[in-house]
């Protein structure tokens, strides 16, 4: 009796063994995710169970058993990879196609402006040593362990599927609406651009210059003395006197590339359209305006590397591209002009200022296009400029709050534009690119499932 109680018990030891393994460590920095952040895993969860039972073979001799443990190493890695960047195209909302073109860009990525990125970093460097060593270990299994762990594993799986395998995320335009977004290509969206009121066609050719901004991670509050707040500072007497201003809110997909198609070109269709020249671009913007002989401009205080702006955006008619070194190359520089967060890179508001200048100067260009940085997820306070946000007002945590003030600084930096009495006749548009991508829910459920806002201002006179 004590013989079969105890062969019972090493069986159940090391089937549980054996399922924390391979159920539990594999999938770990995903089940600490889940506590705030679902989306649909269970493919990764079975195909983990596939290496354990892969590696639970009894090899009669070592070279097939090394070979086999081999491959077990080289594919749980591989699946560890897979796996974040299936969560990054879910998290950030980009298409599955572009999220694997971008991977050089993780290079630029600065983990270490986020507490989270920088434990499931370590965590996930551990984990793909550990995992395989401890499956190694493990000894043979037979086959009533591995039908309990197989079970366990089928288990894990099905809880997934039924916890987030029809609504993966909780707001339309990363998980599901990128989806949606991949099937719909060849659909027009709505713009803000459209939505605005504003015919840039119209105004350049009465004379009028036109400045487009898109913000990065500019979300609509659900709570509009919230959104009033930010947009507070584009009501002053002065900008009232010259502009007409129209706000609203449209829906979106996808990440800040798909913003941009939005606006520039009216497509749902990817960058990576234009790199294969696979898109029309004829009908974007800058270019429709290069054929009435308008010259455009653009800036970004990023590498033109990321998301290969050096190529697509001449692609579809800027004329002249300023990126992070074009900036930084310009003489008499301020000491503090690199802004922290999840990108290092030139501070918009400094940007704001050059734009201006360059309105005020009246340069050559009839368009100018600005696509902010700052506030990109995670965001990191390491200045204070003006006056700083309501935060606890409104409670907003620590990143919504960071987030929140480099929107109302950008909106300040428009503020003195159209505020300026040499920028001329000029029509604005400011527009969010996505809903911010914030891992906790308390802070997402202040935001609207699926809309960004935009403001327009519209020159008085403007209207047709």
């Amino acid at each position: 009796m004590r013989q079969i109680l105890t062969t019972t018990y090493s069986t159940n030891h090391k089937a549980i063994n054996t399922f924390l393994c391979w159920g539990i460590l594999a999938n770990l920095p995903f089940i600490i995710l889940s506590i705030e952040y679902l989306h649909p895993r269970a493919n990764f969860i079975l195909f983990y169970g596939l290496l354990f039972l892969i590696s639970s073979i009894n090899f009669s001799s070592s070279g097939p058993r090394l070979m086999a443990r081999g491959f077990v190493y080289i594919a749980f890695v591989a699946g560890l990879v897979a796996d974040v960047l299936v969560f990054g195209r879910n998290f950030y909302g980009i298409k599955l196609k572009e999220a694997i073109y971008s991977i050089p860009n993780v290079l630029d990525l600065n983990i270490f402006a986020f507490g989270p990125y920088v434990a499931m970093s370590i965590l996930l460097l551990v984990l793909a040593v550990v995992v395989p060593i401890i499956s190694s270990k493990t000894g043979q299994i037979g086959n009533r362990e591995r039908i309990h762990v197989c079970s366990g594993i089928f288990l894990l799986a099905a809880i997934d599927l039924s916890a987030n395998g029809v609504s993966s995320y909780w707001f339309k335009g990363t998980t599901a609406g990128g989806a949606d977004w991949e099937a719909s290509n060849s659909s027009k969206p709505e713009s803000a651009l459209g939505a605005s009121g504003i015919s840039p066609e119209f105004s350049i050719a009465n004379g009028h210059k036109m400045l487009i901004v898109v913000v990065e991670a500019l979300g609509q509050f659900k709570d509009e003395s919230l959104n009033q707040a930010v947009f507070s500072v584009l009501e002053s007497p002065v900008i009232a006197e010259k502009f007409q201003l129209v706000r609203g809110s449209i829906p979106y997909s996808g990440a800040t590339t798909a913003a941009e198609m939005r606006e520039l070109c009216a497509s749902e269709y990817s960058f990576l359209n234009v790199l294969d020249k696979s898109f029309d671009t004829s009908e974007c913007l800058p270019q429709k305006l290069a054929r009435m002989g308008v010259t455009s401009v653009s800036y970004h205080g990023l590498t033109s590397a990321i998301f290969d702006r050096k190529h697509w955006y001449p692609s579809i008619g800027f004329t002249k591209n300023i990126f992070y070194h074009q900036l930084i190359a310009e003489p008499d520089q301020a000491h503090d002009r690199f802004c922290s967060g999840a990108f290092v890179g030139y501070c918009d508001r400094l940007i704001g200022e050059k734009i201006q200048a360059a309105l005020s100067a009246n340069a050559q260009h009839g368009l100018y296009y600005w696509l902010t940085l700052n506030s990109h997820f995670p965001a990191e306070r390491t200045q204070q400029y003006g006056k700083p946000f309501p935060c606890a007002k409104y409670e907003l945590s620590e990143q919504l709050c960071i987030m929140t003030e480099y929107w109302t600084e950008v909106l300040d930096s428009v503020a003195k534009i159209a505020e300026s009495a040499d920028t001329g006749p000029l029509d604005i548009l400011i527009v969010g690119d996505h809903a911010p991508p914030l891992i906790y829910r308390k802070s997402r459920d202040l935001l609207a499932r699926n809309r960004v806002p935009y403001a327009a201002l519209r020159w008085r006179g403007s209207q047709d």
